[in-house]
């Protein structure tokens, strides 16, 4: 019966797929042109494969009538880009199978062109100081004259000179009037428009609604104005961008528009407010700068249960308390637990300031028992990261490189266990900086561009007063292969000096092997021997060699091969060599990898799984 069944399933499929080939090649579409753009071919056959999909190949009266409906199409699409006196015509043929053979025979014809644009501005922007904005907007208009009309470059043209006003000044700025005249004997277009800009707009008052127990000192961080400051729409974003950014609100909106704030805060809290009040004089208004927002819940819990190719079942509970004691900071403690390491932590998160940098204190005492080394460890720390929101940050060409900077400093106390070695106490103080640039065309799922950190570290070991210090360089880079597919080097080289026999926390050193870093070995299992553990190394140099195809936008498959060591001297490196094959699934939170490695030193064939990229 299981027989049959697959054998009836597999003759419905083949059924299925010959029956779909011959109704994707029942019609054919050629396009006979001397004169068309190549850039309209394709809109212009999907517009009559559109037309066609629904025709009736049996009925000769609805041939006809699809005949009229592909000519409108095809001319209905040359008018909207230029060509106003286009020839169409339309024959049918039957080619082998009855194929039916639609040909398309296109005269475009002359395309028109701008032969004069007139822009004329009313309202408080004719004013004598705004005289040299006024012809900067006409000289840097999308469309010029002798330039190719085109309604998509006419409208463009339209929502940019409007947008310019209502940006900046003048929030009331409109297109009054607007006209296109195309003369089709000569291919040529008159095109006008008037904006009347209004009164020019000034920031008033500072209105806030919605404030529960966020302190209102937390939205003057960022809101930055005085009073009678020209209305700035780039502004109003900014502020918006950075409160929602904080979470401390899961609402933001930022307006000088009374109406909108009203129809806002009638939908958020369902409460109504009057107008709020405005002054003018005959050329500006005054209009309040007004705030509304939607507190997040003060308290939060999660938790969460994982797997993890090294430590196995990950078990991790975070609880999360908004402005405790009415101060506008985030408190954050938590628990994590797995095979070979267990964690309790406590923070305090200051909000980021205007140029996206925030401060944070905590303290942890943290468990970790991996490849015979078990470290026990207090902890208080200071760490100034660039996690948050940054105004400066936004004004850098989506293209260009970007540059972060993150510092910290630790006290820790160390209890360490090196299993048949030693067993010894560590007391510690650090202080590290590491600097990012990223130059990527995409920074949760990368296809073009590099990515460089540097980082820099030292500190001295408090039971003897001794110092060391660490160097680290991390380098990707990603080559666009093709439409889809990408190849990747990644490399690691880092550094530790201190004085012979010198003890420094093992966090300080070096460890290879895992996911991110050389795949076919455990995590962090390539280092220095000491009894039968492995401690971290003094010295690391990691390459890594990928090449990425995508089958979809979604699915694709890899081949790699990684390189390393962690050592302490040069005659003592014996590399560490990884290759294999993975899967590649996008998503949201950037690319999730599933890899089969076989590490070549140890003979072992293993599974790593990761989410997002290497660094």
């Amino acid at each position: 019966m299981n027989r049959f069944n697959a054998f009836l399933m597999i003759l419905i499929l083949n059924i299925f797929f010959a029956a779909s080939l011959a109704i994707a090649s029942s019609q054919k579409i050629l396009i006979k042109s001397d004169d068309i753009q190549s850039d309209l071919l394709i809109p212009i056959t999907k517009s009559i494969e559109s037309v066609l999909k629904s025709a009736d190949e049996n009925d000769t009266i609805e041939i006809d009538r699809y005949h009229r409906r592909v000519i409108d199409s095809v001319v209905s699409l040359l008018s909207a880009d230029g060509y106003f006196s286009p020839h169409v015509e339309v024959n049918v043929e039957y080619g082998l199978h009855e194929q039916k053979i639609w040909n398309v025979f296109i005269i475009a014809g002359r395309r028109t062109t701008v032969a004069k644009l007139d822009i004329s501005f009313a309202g408080s922007i004719t004013d004598k100081e705004f005289d040299e904005r006024v012809q900067f907007l006409i000289k840097n208009c999308l469309l010029q004259n002798g330039m190719g009309f085109t309604n998509r470059e006419w409208n463009n043209t339209k929502s940019k000179l409007l947008n310019a006003l209502l940006s900046h000044d003048f929030f009331f700025a409109k297109i009054v009037k607007s006209e296109a005249t195309i003369d089709q004997e000569n291919a040529l277009a008159y095109l006008s428009i008037v904006i009347d800009s209004g009164p020019r707009i000034l920031m008033g008052a500072l209105n806030v609604s919605g404030l529960n127990k966020v302190p209102e000192s937390l939205l003057k961080r960022y809101i930055r104005y005085n009073e009678g400051d020209a209305f700035d729409q780039d502004k109003l974003n900014d502020w918006q961008q950075h409160l929602y950014s904080t979470t401390f609100f899961h609402g933001v909106f930022v307006t000088i528009d009374p109406a909108i704030t009203d129809n806002f805060i009638k939908r958020m809290t369902k409460e109504n407010i009057s107008s709020l009040p405005s002054s003018s004089d005959n050329h500006k208004y005054i209009l309040p700068v007004n705030i509304v927002v939607a507190e997040a819940p003060s308290k939060k819990i999660a938790s969460s249960i994982g797997i993890d190719d090294n430590a196995g079942i990950k078990i991790e509970g975070l609880y999360n308390k908004n402005v405790p004691f009415s101060l506008p900071i985030i408190f954050s403690t938590g628990i994590g637990v797995d095979r070979v390491r267990q964690k309790i932590f406590a923070d305090v998160n200051l909000p980021h300031d205007v140029y996206g940098k925030q401060n944070s204190i905590g303290a942890s005492l943290d468990n970790s028992d991996l490849h015979g080394l078990n470290i026990t460890r207090f902890a208080i720390g200071f760490a100034r990261s660039s996690n948050g929101y940054s105004s400066a940050a936004q004004n850098i060409n989506i293209t260009g490189a970007r540059y972060e900077a993150n510092y910290g400093a630790l006290l820790a106390y160390d209890h360490i266990k090196i299993r048949e070695y030693s067993d010894f106490i560590l007391p510690s103080a650090t202080g590290t900086v590491e600097i990012v640039r990223r130059d990527l065309n995409n920074n949760v799922d990368p296809h073009d561009g590099n990515l460089l950190i540097i980082g820099l570290g030292a500190g001295i070991s408090l039971d003897n007063i001794s110092p060391y210090a660490r160097t680290r360089i991390k380098f990707q880079k990603w080559l666009p292969v093709r439409s889809k597919d990408v190849f990747t080097f990644r490399s690691e080289l880092g550094k530790v000096w201190s004085s012979e026999n010198l003890k420094i926390p093992d966090d300080f050193g070096f460890r290879a092997g895992g996911a991110n870093s050389i795949r076919g070995y455990n995590y962090q299992s390539i280092g220095v021997h000491r009894g039968s553990a492995v401690v971290g190394a003094s010295s690391v140099v990691i390459f890594s060699f990928e090449y990425n195809h995508y089958i979809d936008d979604r699915l694709g498959v890899s081949a790699f091969v990684d390189v390393g060591d962690a050592f302490n001297l040069f005659k003592d490196i014996s590399f560490a060599i990884g290759y294999g094959i993975g899967l590649r699934i996008k998503t949201p939170a950037g690319p999730l990898s599933f890899d089969i490695a076989y590490g070549q030193k140890y003979e072992n064939l293993r599974l790593h799984l990761s989410l997002g990229i290497a660094f």
